[in-house]
């Protein structure tokens, strides 16, 4: 618009007459004793009506929790990602057709979606208040991480509480299972491997608050839920310096893959299931900030999907005490994720380390094509143990919904959806 062009007419109103958040209690009482809360599922039911619109992605959940001050050992803080560590898997069920679930590796995921998408200024201020998203959490939160009774406001990865647009009355069931390991997986310490029994981490409040707004009635509507979800699946590498091949299958649909290399012992409060770190025995510390571990000494990468190869030249990355070859995969992962371009940027290359590396394709391809087998071909420069592969994959899938009178009355199961880059 040009400096001299004038407007023409008014600006336009709006149909919102209110925003609002309201406090959603779980279906029943939740057991807080850890014994009992472990591996339970928690449900919540919303269900908006006439003019209320209910919007995703400003809802969350409060979690309240405390380590008994008395027996905290030193050095012992929540993990990085909380919220991603305290549940296991997750599901959102529309008039009782499920459209947005995680079955498996929360954390895994809430990690790679918060970091494929966020600034790292988010990641290190707002973030890191509502889960602990700093990437040496142990040491920089300081007194923060150190009090005993804290709170984080969490939303699941779920590709569902993505959706940015009010959607109307229906029947939404939300369900939430606690990880059976909270105890060890919510907490990080810096040294020792037996600190589980040393400390008791409480959690004394789930809540979920659902973000509403008030506008025109939905009567007689059709639309597509279109959502993208993520899945992560893991396999063990056992091999040392040869080629080393694993293979996944995933969604037709997939549109974008992600690898990172992560240590098997998630019961060690050492290791987070939210960073893509392998506890290496000269620097056994990644949770302090340490820049070693196995996964730095991975020398050579590729996958192949769909007939095509990601990247289309072997990457060979070199990370060591006295070699940093490491910035064509940060700088390739930053411009395919698309954080390269936010205002407040990407990941800086320390952060980018201390959480875990990971290597992420843009993955698109003919709509005809119906592929679902991924080759991941990695060398490492030395011996390699206890170490898990993981391909993190997003796929879009879309929901025909039909409402009559301001409710739902129809969701039909996925239908055929464009490929989305």
């Amino acid at each position: 618009m040009s400096l001299f062009s004038l407007p023409r007419e008014p600006a336009p109103s709006t149909d919102v007459t209110s925003w609002y958040f309201q406090r959603i209690e779980s279906s029943s009482a939740i057991n807080t004793n850890p014994q009992q809360l472990a591996g339970s599922t928690i449900r919540f039911h919303v269900q908006p009506s006439g003019r209320r619109w209910f919007v995703p992605a400003r809802s969350y959940f409060k979690v309240r929790f405390t380590i008994d001050p008395g027996l905290l050992p030193l050095g012992v803080t929540p993990s990085m990602g909380f919220g991603g560590n305290l549940f296991r898997t997750a599901e959102v069920r529309i008039g009782g057709t499920t459209v947005s679930q995680i079955n498996t590796n929360m954390a895994q995921i809430d990690a790679m979606n918060a970091r494929s998408k966020k600034a790292s200024s988010w990641l290190d201020r707002t973030g890191d208040v509502l889960n602990g998203w700093k990437p040496n959490y142990t040491n920089d939160r300081g007194i923060e991480a150190a009090k005993a009774d804290q709170e984080i406001d969490w939303t699941p990865p779920l590709g569902f509480f993505n959706i940015e647009h009010g959607l109307p009355g229906m029947n939404y069931d939300i369900s939430l299972t606690v990880n059976p390991q909270f105890q060890t997986q919510c907490v990080t310490s810096i040294s020792t491997t037996d600190e589980a029994g040393n400390y008791v981490l409480n959690i004394t409040e789930i809540s979920f608050h659902a973000a509403f707004v008030e506008g025109p009635r939905a009567d007689d509507e059709k639309f597509v839920l279109n959502i993208n979800e993520w899945t992560c699946q893991n396999q063990v590498i056992n091999n040392s310096a040869s080629d080393t091949l694993n293979q996944f299958d995933v969604a037709p649909s997939t549109n974008v893959l992600a690898v990172a290399f992560q240590d098997t012992r998630l019961s060690d409060t050492r290791v987070s299931a939210s960073r893509f770190r392998v506890l290496d025995a000269v620097a056994p510390d990644p949770t302090s900030g340490s820049l070693y571990g196995l996964e730095l000494k991975l020398n050579n990468f590729y996958l192949e999907y769909g007939g095509k190869q990601y990247p289309n030249r072997f990457a060979s990355p070199n990370y060591s005490a006295t070699a940093q070859q490491l910035t064509q995969q940060y700088l390739e992962t930053q411009l395919n994720t698309g954080v390269y371009f936010l205002s407040g940027g990407g990941e800086q290359l320390a952060a980018f380390i201390s959480r875990g590396p990971y290597l992420f394709y843009q993955t698109p391809k003919d709509a005809t094509d119906q592929s679902t087998r991924v080759h991941v071909h990695s060398t490492f420069s030395d011996t390699i143990a206890n170490m898990n592969c993981l391909l993190i994959s997003r796929a879009p899938k879309a929901y025909l919904v039909r409402t009559s009178d301001s409710r739902v009355v129809q969701v039909e199961g996925t239908i055929n959806s464009v490929r989305q880059r």
